[in-house]
Protein backbone atom coordinates (compact mmCIF):
# COMPACT_ATOMS: atom_id res chain seq x y z
CA UNK A 1 0.00 0.00 0.00
CA UNK A 2 1.04 3.28 -0.53
CA UNK A 3 -0.29 6.39 0.45
CA UNK A 4 -0.87 9.51 -1.60
CA UNK A 5 -1.41 13.38 -1.35
CA UNK A 6 -4.85 14.53 -1.39
CA UNK A 7 -5.65 17.10 -3.90
CA UNK A 8 -6.55 20.50 -3.23
CA UNK A 9 -10.02 20.80 -4.19
CA UNK A 10 -10.00 25.17 -3.84
CA UNK A 11 -9.01 28.27 -4.86
CA UNK A 12 -6.25 27.86 -2.97
CA UNK A 13 -4.21 26.15 -5.92
CA UNK A 14 -4.54 29.29 -7.74
CA UNK A 15 -3.12 31.91 -5.32
CA UNK A 16 -0.50 29.93 -3.37
CA UNK A 17 2.46 31.22 -5.61
CA UNK A 18 0.66 34.94 -5.29
CA UNK A 19 3.42 35.84 -2.04
CA UNK A 20 5.91 36.65 -4.29
CA UNK A 21 4.10 39.14 -6.51
CA UNK A 22 6.10 42.03 -8.05
CA UNK A 23 5.25 45.50 -6.90
CA UNK A 24 4.98 47.08 -10.47
CA UNK A 25 5.55 51.81 -10.47
CA UNK A 26 2.76 52.82 -12.09
CA UNK A 27 1.96 55.70 -14.44
CA UNK A 28 -1.15 57.63 -14.40
CA UNK A 29 -3.50 57.73 -17.34
CA UNK A 30 -5.77 60.87 -17.25
CA UNK A 31 -9.29 60.02 -18.35
CA UNK A 32 -10.12 63.61 -17.77
CA UNK A 33 -13.37 65.41 -17.75
CA UNK A 34 -15.91 67.14 -20.23
CA UNK A 35 -14.25 71.14 -19.56
CA UNK A 36 -10.34 70.61 -21.13
CA UNK A 37 -8.72 70.00 -17.97
CA UNK A 38 -10.92 72.38 -15.12
CA UNK A 39 -13.96 69.67 -14.69
CA UNK A 40 -14.35 66.69 -12.44
CA UNK A 41 -14.98 63.08 -13.18
CA UNK A 42 -15.29 60.12 -11.19
CA UNK A 43 -14.66 56.39 -12.22
CA UNK A 44 -17.05 53.25 -12.50
CA UNK A 45 -15.32 50.13 -13.57
CA UNK A 46 -13.04 48.93 -16.16
CA UNK A 47 -12.74 46.01 -18.64
CA UNK A 48 -10.38 43.66 -19.96
CA UNK A 49 -10.00 45.93 -23.22
CA UNK A 50 -8.84 49.13 -20.75
CA UNK A 51 -12.51 51.12 -21.49
CA UNK A 52 -12.91 52.83 -18.64
CA UNK A 53 -16.74 53.90 -17.42
CA UNK A 54 -17.39 57.38 -15.45
CA UNK A 55 -19.58 60.10 -15.04
CA UNK A 56 -18.41 63.42 -15.69
CA UNK A 57 -20.20 67.21 -15.14
CA UNK A 58 -20.43 69.31 -17.85
CA UNK A 59 -19.69 73.56 -17.88
CA UNK A 60 -23.97 73.58 -17.17
CA UNK A 61 -26.51 70.51 -17.00
CA UNK A 62 -26.77 67.53 -15.48
CA UNK A 63 -23.61 64.83 -14.61
CA UNK A 64 -22.85 62.89 -17.69
CA UNK A 65 -21.96 59.34 -17.97
CA UNK A 66 -19.28 58.22 -20.37
CA UNK A 67 -17.25 55.25 -21.44
CA UNK A 68 -13.36 55.87 -22.12
CA UNK A 69 -11.32 54.44 -24.91
CA UNK A 70 -7.33 53.90 -23.55
CA UNK A 71 -6.18 54.31 -27.33
CA UNK A 72 -7.41 57.34 -28.29
CA UNK A 73 -8.58 59.30 -24.84
CA UNK A 74 -12.13 60.18 -26.41
CA UNK A 75 -14.83 59.92 -24.10
CA UNK A 76 -18.22 58.75 -25.62
CA UNK A 77 -21.38 59.82 -23.87
CA UNK A 78 -24.13 57.78 -22.80
CA UNK A 79 -27.02 58.48 -24.82
CA UNK A 80 -30.97 58.14 -23.33
CA UNK A 81 -33.39 55.54 -23.74
CA UNK A 82 -34.91 55.70 -27.14
CA UNK A 83 -37.85 58.19 -27.43
CA UNK A 84 -36.67 60.38 -24.81
CA UNK A 85 -36.93 63.60 -25.74
CA UNK A 86 -36.21 65.22 -22.57
CA UNK A 87 -32.99 67.15 -21.96
CA UNK A 88 -32.48 65.63 -18.56
CA UNK A 89 -32.82 62.15 -20.01
CA UNK A 90 -29.06 62.45 -20.62
CA UNK A 91 -28.18 61.94 -16.89
CA UNK A 92 -27.90 58.32 -16.83
CA UNK A 93 -26.29 56.39 -14.16
CA UNK A 94 -23.90 53.47 -15.41
CA UNK A 95 -22.82 51.02 -13.08
CA UNK A 96 -20.50 48.23 -14.98
CA UNK A 97 -18.71 47.84 -18.22
CA UNK A 98 -18.40 43.96 -19.83
CA UNK A 99 -15.67 42.90 -21.85
CA UNK A 100 -17.59 43.53 -24.62
CA UNK A 101 -17.85 47.28 -24.21
CA UNK A 102 -21.17 47.30 -23.00
CA UNK A 103 -22.45 49.53 -20.61
CA UNK A 104 -24.88 48.45 -17.78
CA UNK A 105 -26.93 51.20 -15.57
CA UNK A 106 -30.08 53.03 -15.00
CA UNK A 107 -31.17 55.32 -17.88
CA UNK A 108 -33.68 58.62 -16.32
CA UNK A 109 -37.22 58.06 -17.79
CA UNK A 110 -39.84 60.98 -18.80
CA UNK A 111 -43.26 61.98 -19.39
CA UNK A 112 -42.97 65.26 -20.96
CA UNK A 113 -41.49 67.12 -18.08
CA UNK A 114 -42.35 64.74 -15.50
CA UNK A 115 -39.56 62.58 -14.07
CA UNK A 116 -41.02 58.93 -13.92
CA UNK A 117 -37.59 57.16 -12.28
CA UNK A 118 -34.33 55.16 -13.42
CA UNK A 119 -34.96 52.04 -15.92
CA UNK A 120 -32.55 49.39 -16.06
CA UNK A 121 -30.44 49.41 -19.36
CA UNK A 122 -28.11 48.33 -21.47
CA UNK A 123 -25.64 50.61 -23.79
CA UNK A 124 -24.48 47.92 -26.77
CA UNK A 125 -22.46 50.94 -27.49
CA UNK A 126 -22.72 54.26 -26.58
CA UNK A 127 -25.41 55.66 -28.88
CA UNK A 128 -27.41 52.62 -28.61
CA UNK A 129 -29.27 52.41 -25.48
CA UNK A 130 -31.65 49.33 -24.20
CA UNK A 131 -34.59 49.30 -21.49
CA UNK A 132 -33.93 45.86 -20.42
CA UNK A 133 -37.45 46.56 -17.87
CA UNK A 134 -40.20 49.24 -17.80
CA UNK A 135 -40.76 49.05 -14.24
CA UNK A 136 -43.77 51.91 -14.64
CA UNK A 137 -43.06 54.04 -11.65
CA UNK A 138 -40.81 52.01 -9.75
CA UNK A 139 -37.05 51.93 -9.94
CA UNK A 140 -35.17 49.48 -11.48
CA UNK A 141 -30.90 48.96 -12.54
CA UNK A 142 -28.68 46.71 -14.20
CA UNK A 143 -25.73 46.18 -12.28
CA UNK A 144 -23.81 43.80 -13.73
CA UNK A 145 -23.45 41.23 -16.96
CA UNK A 146 -21.23 38.00 -17.58
CA UNK A 147 -19.64 36.18 -20.60
CA UNK A 148 -23.08 35.08 -22.24
CA UNK A 149 -25.33 37.95 -21.86
CA UNK A 150 -27.07 37.56 -18.13
CA UNK A 151 -27.98 40.49 -16.47
CA UNK A 152 -27.95 40.92 -12.74
CA UNK A 153 -29.67 44.07 -10.75
CA UNK A 154 -33.04 44.75 -8.81
CA UNK A 155 -36.49 46.26 -9.64
CA UNK A 156 -38.24 48.13 -6.81
CA UNK A 157 -41.59 46.46 -5.73
CA UNK A 158 -44.09 48.30 -4.05
CA UNK A 159 -43.92 50.09 -1.51
CA UNK A 160 -40.63 50.89 -3.04
CA UNK A 161 -38.50 47.57 -1.77
CA UNK A 162 -35.70 46.47 -4.03
CA UNK A 163 -36.20 42.95 -5.40
CA UNK A 164 -33.02 40.69 -6.58
CA UNK A 165 -33.49 40.03 -10.52
CA UNK A 166 -31.48 38.62 -13.57
CA UNK A 167 -32.32 39.11 -16.62
CA UNK A 168 -30.74 36.21 -18.66
CA UNK A 169 -29.36 36.28 -22.40
CA UNK A 170 -32.61 33.80 -23.18
CA UNK A 171 -35.17 36.22 -22.26
CA UNK A 172 -36.24 34.88 -18.87
CA UNK A 173 -36.08 36.49 -15.90
CA UNK A 174 -35.19 34.71 -12.22
CA UNK A 175 -36.58 36.19 -9.39
CA UNK A 176 -34.05 35.18 -6.68
CA UNK A 177 -36.26 35.00 -3.84
CA UNK A 178 -35.52 36.49 -0.14
CA UNK A 179 -35.73 35.76 3.63
CA UNK A 180 -39.44 36.94 5.23
CA UNK A 181 -36.68 39.14 7.36
CA UNK A 182 -34.89 40.96 4.80
CA UNK A 183 -36.27 43.74 3.08
CA UNK A 184 -34.09 44.58 0.40
CA UNK A 185 -31.83 43.00 -1.97
CA UNK A 186 -29.62 44.13 -4.58
CA UNK A 187 -27.85 41.56 -7.57
CA UNK A 188 -24.99 43.44 -7.89
CA UNK A 189 -22.17 40.58 -9.56
CA UNK A 190 -22.96 37.71 -11.79
CA UNK A 191 -20.19 34.38 -12.89
CA UNK A 192 -19.90 33.49 -16.09
CA UNK A 193 -21.15 30.06 -14.90
CA UNK A 194 -24.20 32.02 -13.26
CA UNK A 195 -23.48 32.64 -9.37
CA UNK A 196 -25.27 35.66 -8.74
CA UNK A 197 -23.90 37.73 -5.67
CA UNK A 198 -26.98 39.27 -3.53
CA UNK A 199 -26.57 42.13 -1.13
CA UNK A 200 -29.64 42.24 1.16
CA UNK A 201 -30.82 44.93 4.08
CA UNK A 202 -32.89 43.02 7.08
CA UNK A 203 -35.06 44.36 9.91
CA UNK A 204 -32.52 43.13 12.45
CA UNK A 205 -28.84 42.83 13.34
CA UNK A 206 -26.65 42.02 10.93
CA UNK A 207 -28.34 44.65 8.90
CA UNK A 208 -26.16 44.20 6.12
CA UNK A 209 -25.11 41.13 4.46
CA UNK A 210 -24.83 38.97 1.32
CA UNK A 211 -25.30 35.67 -0.51
CA UNK A 212 -24.78 33.80 -3.53
CA UNK A 213 -27.56 32.59 -5.70
CA UNK A 214 -27.06 29.52 -7.37
CA UNK A 215 -27.58 28.71 -11.08
CA UNK A 216 -29.37 25.82 -9.62
CA UNK A 217 -31.55 27.97 -7.11
CA UNK A 218 -29.55 27.44 -4.20
CA UNK A 219 -28.52 30.03 -1.76
CA UNK A 220 -25.25 29.81 0.26
CA UNK A 221 -24.84 32.79 2.52
CA UNK A 222 -21.79 34.45 3.31
CA UNK A 223 -20.82 34.00 6.91
CA UNK A 224 -19.37 36.67 9.46
CA UNK A 225 -16.41 36.73 11.58
CA UNK A 226 -16.96 36.44 14.86
CA UNK A 227 -17.17 40.10 16.13
CA UNK A 228 -18.05 41.55 12.71
CA UNK A 229 -21.43 42.67 11.55
CA UNK A 230 -22.66 44.87 8.76
CA UNK A 231 -21.29 43.16 5.56
CA UNK A 232 -21.04 45.38 2.14
CA UNK A 233 -20.19 43.39 0.15
CA UNK A 234 -18.33 45.45 -3.38
CA UNK A 235 -17.26 43.10 -6.09
CA UNK A 236 -17.28 39.25 -6.98
CA UNK A 237 -14.47 38.06 -9.71
CA UNK A 238 -15.70 34.85 -12.46
CA UNK A 239 -14.25 32.68 -9.75
CA UNK A 240 -16.72 33.47 -7.11
CA UNK A 241 -14.26 35.37 -4.75
CA UNK A 242 -16.52 38.52 -2.80
CA UNK A 243 -14.62 41.31 -1.35
CA UNK A 244 -16.44 44.06 0.86
CA UNK A 245 -16.43 45.71 4.30
CA UNK A 246 -17.73 44.78 7.94
CA UNK A 247 -17.78 46.64 10.39
CA UNK A 248 -15.71 45.14 13.78
CA UNK A 249 -16.94 47.38 16.82
CA UNK A 250 -16.08 51.44 15.80
CA UNK A 251 -13.65 49.98 12.62
CA UNK A 252 -14.03 48.93 8.92
CA UNK A 253 -12.10 45.99 7.72
CA UNK A 254 -11.55 44.25 4.37
CA UNK A 255 -12.77 41.12 3.76
CA UNK A 256 -12.20 38.53 1.72
CA UNK A 257 -15.20 35.15 1.09
CA UNK A 258 -14.99 32.21 -0.88
CA UNK A 259 -16.19 28.52 -1.10
CA UNK A 260 -12.79 27.08 -0.14
CA UNK A 261 -11.69 29.55 2.66
CA UNK A 262 -14.39 30.98 3.91
CA UNK A 263 -14.44 34.61 5.10
CA UNK A 264 -11.33 36.01 6.26
CA UNK A 265 -9.82 39.95 6.83
CA UNK A 266 -7.42 40.89 4.05
CA UNK A 267 -4.06 41.51 6.05
CA UNK A 268 -3.29 45.28 7.54
CA UNK A 269 -0.03 45.34 7.50
CA UNK A 270 0.54 48.85 10.12
CA UNK A 271 -2.94 50.09 9.00
CA UNK A 272 -5.77 50.14 11.49
CA UNK A 273 -8.97 49.68 8.97
CA UNK A 274 -9.35 49.05 5.67
CA UNK A 275 -12.48 48.43 2.94
CA UNK A 276 -11.97 46.16 -0.41
CA UNK A 277 -13.55 47.53 -3.24
CA UNK A 278 -12.69 45.18 -6.48
CA UNK A 279 -11.06 42.33 -6.81
CA UNK A 280 -9.83 40.30 -10.76
CA UNK A 281 -10.17 36.51 -11.38
CA UNK A 282 -6.07 37.03 -10.49
CA UNK A 283 -7.21 37.77 -6.85
CA UNK A 284 -5.22 41.17 -6.88
CA UNK A 285 -7.76 43.28 -4.71
CA UNK A 286 -7.79 47.10 -4.80
CA UNK A 287 -9.59 49.50 -2.45
CA UNK A 288 -8.06 51.48 0.76
CA UNK A 289 -6.46 51.51 4.34
CA UNK A 290 -6.12 54.08 7.14
CA UNK A 291 -3.58 54.16 10.54
CA UNK A 292 -0.21 55.32 10.93
CA UNK A 293 0.72 58.30 8.66
CA UNK A 294 -2.30 57.85 6.58
CA UNK A 295 -5.34 59.10 8.67
CA UNK A 296 -7.42 59.95 5.55
CA UNK A 297 -8.26 56.86 3.69
CA UNK A 298 -5.58 56.18 1.16
CA UNK A 299 -5.70 54.20 -2.05
CA UNK A 300 -4.00 50.41 -2.00
CA UNK A 301 -3.70 46.90 -3.57
CA UNK A 302 -3.35 43.64 -2.18
CA UNK A 303 -1.40 41.63 -4.66
CA UNK A 304 -2.97 38.85 -3.73
CA UNK A 305 -5.74 37.70 -0.91
CA UNK A 306 -2.40 36.56 1.04
CA UNK A 307 -0.96 39.86 0.34
CA UNK A 308 0.05 43.29 2.90
CA UNK A 309 -1.41 46.40 1.52
CA UNK A 310 0.53 48.11 -0.43
CA UNK A 311 0.04 52.38 -0.58
CA UNK A 312 -0.68 53.33 -4.19
CA UNK A 313 0.59 56.92 -3.83
CA UNK A 314 3.97 55.54 -2.96
CA UNK A 315 4.19 53.07 -6.38
CA UNK A 316 3.99 56.04 -8.99
CA UNK A 317 6.54 56.45 -11.59
CA UNK A 318 8.52 59.49 -11.57
CA UNK A 319 6.71 60.98 -14.37
CA UNK A 320 3.12 60.99 -12.42
CA UNK A 321 4.48 61.67 -9.05
CA UNK A 322 3.23 64.76 -9.35
CA UNK A 323 -0.48 63.41 -9.52
CA UNK A 324 -2.41 62.97 -6.01
CA UNK A 325 -4.56 59.64 -5.62
CA UNK A 326 -7.99 59.65 -3.47
CA UNK A 327 -9.27 56.55 -1.46
CA UNK A 328 -12.43 55.31 -0.37
CA UNK A 329 -15.03 54.99 -2.67
CA UNK A 330 -12.94 56.71 -5.16
CA UNK A 331 -10.99 53.16 -5.84
CA UNK A 332 -12.91 51.02 -8.03
CA UNK A 333 -11.76 48.63 -10.18
CA UNK A 334 -9.15 46.43 -11.55
CA UNK A 335 -8.81 44.64 -14.75
CA UNK A 336 -6.96 41.04 -15.79
CA UNK A 337 -3.60 43.85 -17.06
CA UNK A 338 -3.14 44.81 -13.60
CA UNK A 339 -4.68 48.68 -14.52
CA UNK A 340 -6.41 50.03 -11.44
CA UNK A 341 -9.42 52.70 -11.96
CA UNK A 342 -9.46 55.08 -9.41
CA UNK A 343 -10.08 59.14 -8.76
CA UNK A 344 -7.06 60.90 -8.80
CA UNK A 345 -5.98 64.74 -8.15
CA UNK A 346 -4.59 66.55 -11.11
CA UNK A 347 -1.38 68.26 -10.63
CA UNK A 348 -1.40 71.63 -10.45
CA UNK A 349 -2.92 73.87 -12.61
CA UNK A 350 -2.68 76.37 -10.20
CA UNK A 351 -5.74 74.62 -9.26
CA UNK A 352 -6.18 70.46 -8.60
CA UNK A 353 -9.06 68.66 -9.99
CA UNK A 354 -10.63 65.65 -9.35
CA UNK A 355 -10.42 63.05 -12.33
CA UNK A 356 -11.04 59.52 -12.66
CA UNK A 357 -7.63 57.96 -13.84
CA UNK A 358 -5.89 54.89 -14.88
CA UNK A 359 -2.40 53.44 -13.13
CA UNK A 360 -0.98 51.26 -15.86
CA UNK A 361 2.03 49.94 -14.80
CA UNK A 362 4.84 51.05 -16.38
CA UNK A 363 6.08 48.95 -18.60
CA UNK A 364 5.26 48.21 -22.28
CA UNK A 365 5.64 44.42 -22.58
CA UNK A 366 3.85 42.08 -20.41
CA UNK A 367 5.51 40.64 -17.00
CA UNK A 368 4.20 37.86 -15.71
CA UNK A 369 4.08 38.31 -11.96
CA UNK A 370 2.73 34.76 -10.83
CA UNK A 371 2.67 31.71 -12.79
CA UNK A 372 0.54 29.16 -12.74
CA UNK A 373 0.80 25.99 -10.06
CA UNK A 374 1.10 22.70 -10.53
CA UNK A 375 -2.04 20.63 -9.71
CA UNK A 376 -3.15 17.00 -9.02
CA UNK A 377 -6.23 15.41 -9.17
CA UNK A 378 -8.69 12.54 -8.89
CA UNK A 379 -11.52 11.13 -9.87
CA UNK A 380 -13.35 12.88 -7.08
CA UNK A 381 -12.12 16.88 -8.38
CA UNK A 382 -15.20 18.88 -9.64
CA UNK A 383 -13.23 21.84 -10.96
CA UNK A 384 -8.95 22.31 -11.35
CA UNK A 385 -8.08 26.21 -11.47
CA UNK A 386 -5.62 27.47 -13.61
CA UNK A 387 -4.78 30.77 -12.89
CA UNK A 388 -2.09 33.52 -13.67
CA UNK A 389 -1.24 37.32 -13.33
CA UNK A 390 1.11 39.36 -16.07
CA UNK A 391 1.13 43.24 -16.19
CA UNK A 392 1.76 46.39 -18.73
CA UNK A 393 0.73 49.41 -19.47
CA UNK A 394 -0.70 48.03 -22.22
CA UNK A 395 -3.98 45.73 -22.94
CA UNK A 396 -3.01 42.24 -22.60
CA UNK A 397 -4.96 39.47 -24.14
CA UNK A 398 -4.44 35.43 -22.79
CA UNK A 399 -4.53 32.23 -23.67
CA UNK A 400 -3.34 28.91 -23.07
CA UNK A 401 -1.93 25.51 -24.49
CA UNK A 402 -1.25 21.88 -23.11
CA UNK A 403 0.95 19.78 -24.08
CA UNK A 404 1.57 22.63 -27.14
CA UNK A 405 -1.94 22.68 -28.32
CA UNK A 406 -4.23 25.41 -27.92
CA UNK A 407 -7.42 25.20 -25.68
CA UNK A 408 -10.52 26.89 -26.23
CA UNK A 409 -13.33 27.22 -24.43
CA UNK A 410 -16.37 24.55 -25.19
CA UNK A 411 -17.78 21.13 -23.71
CA UNK A 412 -15.77 17.91 -24.67
CA UNK A 413 -17.88 15.40 -23.36
CA UNK A 414 -18.67 15.89 -19.96
CA UNK A 415 -15.78 18.32 -19.06
CA UNK A 416 -16.56 21.81 -19.80
CA UNK A 417 -13.20 24.60 -20.14
CA UNK A 418 -14.23 28.28 -18.79
CA UNK A 419 -11.71 31.31 -19.54
CA UNK A 420 -9.33 29.63 -22.36
CA UNK A 421 -8.80 33.16 -23.12
CA UNK A 422 -8.48 34.78 -19.76
CA UNK A 423 -5.60 34.75 -17.52
CA UNK A 424 -7.45 32.59 -14.69
CA UNK A 425 -8.99 28.89 -16.20
CA UNK A 426 -11.21 26.25 -14.77
CA UNK A 427 -11.74 22.69 -15.97
CA UNK A 428 -15.06 21.44 -14.81
CA UNK A 429 -15.31 17.57 -14.40
CA UNK A 430 -12.08 16.96 -15.37
CA UNK A 431 -11.00 13.57 -17.19
CA UNK A 432 -7.34 11.89 -17.17
CA UNK A 433 -7.44 13.61 -20.57
CA UNK A 434 -7.26 17.36 -19.51
CA UNK A 435 -3.69 15.92 -17.79
CA UNK A 436 -0.36 17.42 -19.23
CA UNK A 437 1.55 20.36 -19.13
CA UNK A 438 -0.07 23.68 -19.65
CA UNK A 439 1.32 27.31 -20.41
CA UNK A 440 0.16 30.44 -20.44
CA UNK A 441 1.06 33.39 -22.87
CA UNK A 442 0.50 36.75 -22.27
CA UNK A 443 0.16 38.89 -25.63
CA UNK A 444 -0.06 42.62 -26.27
CA UNK A 445 1.09 45.12 -29.03
CA UNK A 446 4.51 44.88 -27.81
CA UNK A 447 5.04 41.01 -27.44
CA UNK A 448 4.20 37.63 -26.28
CA UNK A 449 5.48 36.10 -23.15
CA UNK A 450 4.92 32.56 -21.91
CA UNK A 451 4.38 31.77 -18.26
CA UNK A 452 6.93 28.94 -16.56
CA UNK A 453 5.16 25.56 -17.35
CA UNK A 454 2.21 23.89 -14.88
CA UNK A 455 2.04 20.19 -14.70
CA UNK A 456 -1.12 18.91 -14.21
CA UNK A 457 -1.30 15.28 -13.40
CA UNK A 458 -3.98 12.79 -12.38
CA UNK A 459 -3.10 9.37 -10.02
CA UNK A 460 -4.83 7.05 -12.12
CA UNK A 461 -4.19 4.32 -9.25
CA UNK A 462 -6.42 5.85 -6.60
CA UNK A 463 -9.86 4.75 -8.08
CA UNK A 464 -11.53 5.15 -5.27
CA UNK A 465 -10.42 8.66 -4.48
CA UNK A 466 -9.28 7.26 -0.94
CA UNK A 467 -6.09 8.56 -1.18
CA UNK A 468 -4.38 5.64 -1.50
CA UNK A 469 -3.38 2.99 -3.78
CA UNK A 470 -4.54 -0.72 -2.42
CA UNK A 471 -6.62 -3.79 -3.87
CA UNK A 472 -9.75 -1.90 -3.20
CA UNK A 473 -8.67 0.38 -6.06
CA UNK A 474 -8.42 -2.54 -8.31
CA UNK A 475 -11.84 -3.90 -7.39
CA UNK A 476 -13.52 -0.85 -7.80
CA UNK A 477 -11.68 -0.41 -11.32
CA UNK A 478 -12.75 -3.81 -12.23
CA UNK A 479 -16.37 -2.60 -11.59
CA UNK A 480 -16.51 0.29 -13.98
CA UNK A 481 -14.72 -1.99 -16.69
CA UNK A 482 -16.97 -4.83 -16.77
CA UNK A 483 -19.98 -2.48 -16.63
CA UNK A 484 -18.30 0.10 -18.87
CA UNK A 485 -19.82 2.24 -16.36
CA UNK A 486 -21.27 4.41 -19.29
CA UNK A 487 -24.84 5.94 -19.68
CA UNK A 488 -24.12 7.15 -23.39
CA UNK A 489 -21.58 5.54 -25.81
CA UNK A 490 -19.04 7.86 -26.47
CA UNK A 491 -19.20 9.92 -23.54
CA UNK A 492 -17.14 10.66 -20.99
CA UNK A 493 -19.70 11.22 -18.24
CA UNK A 494 -19.66 7.87 -15.94
CA UNK A 495 -17.11 6.63 -18.05
CA UNK A 496 -14.63 6.08 -15.28
CA UNK A 497 -13.07 2.99 -16.84
CA UNK A 498 -11.45 5.47 -19.93
CA UNK A 499 -8.28 5.91 -18.88
CA UNK A 500 -6.04 7.29 -21.38
CA UNK A 501 -9.44 9.28 -22.36
CA UNK A 502 -10.17 8.37 -25.82
CA UNK A 503 -13.89 7.89 -25.02
CA UNK A 504 -13.86 4.37 -25.61
CA UNK A 505 -13.58 1.85 -22.66
CA UNK A 506 -11.55 -1.19 -24.01
CA UNK A 507 -8.30 -3.22 -23.41
CA UNK A 508 -6.20 -0.04 -23.90
CA UNK A 509 -7.43 1.52 -20.68
CA UNK A 510 -7.03 -1.74 -18.64
CA UNK A 511 -3.86 -1.78 -19.92
CA UNK A 512 -3.38 1.70 -18.55
CA UNK A 513 -4.86 1.07 -15.25
CA UNK A 514 -2.86 -2.17 -14.00
CA UNK A 515 0.31 -0.19 -15.32
CA UNK A 516 -0.37 2.24 -12.79
CA UNK A 517 -1.55 -0.15 -10.04
CA UNK A 518 2.07 -1.93 -10.49
CA UNK A 519 4.32 0.60 -10.75
CA UNK A 520 2.98 2.63 -8.36
CA UNK A 521 3.23 6.21 -10.45
CA UNK A 522 1.91 8.61 -7.74
CA UNK A 523 3.83 10.52 -6.05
Amino acid sequence: MRVIQNVAAGLGLLFASGLAFAQPTYDVLDVGDLQNGIGTSSPRGINNSGQVLGTASPASGAARGFRWEPGTGVKNLLSALPGQINSNAVSVDPFFIGNDGAVLGGAPVYNGASFVNFHAAKWTDPTTAIEILNSGSQRSTANAVNALGDIAGYENVPPGFSRPRVWRADGTTVLIPLLPSETIGIAQRITDDGRTLVYVNQSGAPYFKAFIHGPSGTRTDIPFIPGTEQFTPADMNNLGQVVGVVRQGSLSKAIIWDEAGGTRFLLLGTMTQSGAMGINDAGAIVGWVQGPGFPAQTAAVWYTPQSNPVILSQRLSTTSAAWGLIGGEGVSDINESGWIVLTGLTPPKPGRFQHAVVLAPAYPCPVFSDHPDNVRFNYATQTIFLGAAASSNQVITYSWKRNGQPVTDGLYGATRVIGASTNSMRIQNPTPAWAGEWICYASNACSTVESTPAQVTICLADFNNDGQVDDADFSTFAVSYNVLDCFDPGMIQGCRADMNGDYVVDDADFIVFVLAYTELVCP
